[in-house]
């Protein structure tokens, strides 16, 4: 019996989205979002770094700046565990870690 692959985000409906695994075309929509995820976040990443360069930005740009990194880097980690999620790897929460 095969696992359920969980999809990002979730569902208009508020709910976590799976899909059975495999070649289709959700599936390759969710790789396509994952994708998406990490490139957006690597942009973020390299504005944030020219913002931090720059010796005029207020502080009011380089909070935004950060927040856009913090919400960038929440995304990644949900790409991360998604993809651990279907290597089969134990991606609980583990407050432990810290």
């Amino acid at each position: 019996m095969s696992t359920l692959r969980r999809l990002p985000g979730i569902a208009a409906d508020g709910r976590t989205a799976f899909v059975t695994p495999g070649e289709g075309i959700i599936n390759r929509l969710g790789d396509a979002m994952e994708g998406a995820t990490i490139v957006a976040a690597k942009e973020s990443i390299d504005r944030a770094r020219q913002l931090a360069n720059d010796h005029a930005a207020s502080t009011a740009e380089l909070r935004i700046a950060l927040r856009v990194l913090a919400a960038g880097t929440e995304s990644v980690i949900e790409v991360a565990t998604l993809r651990g999620e279907r290597l089969g790897m134990d991606v609980s929460d583990d407050e432990s870690a810290d």
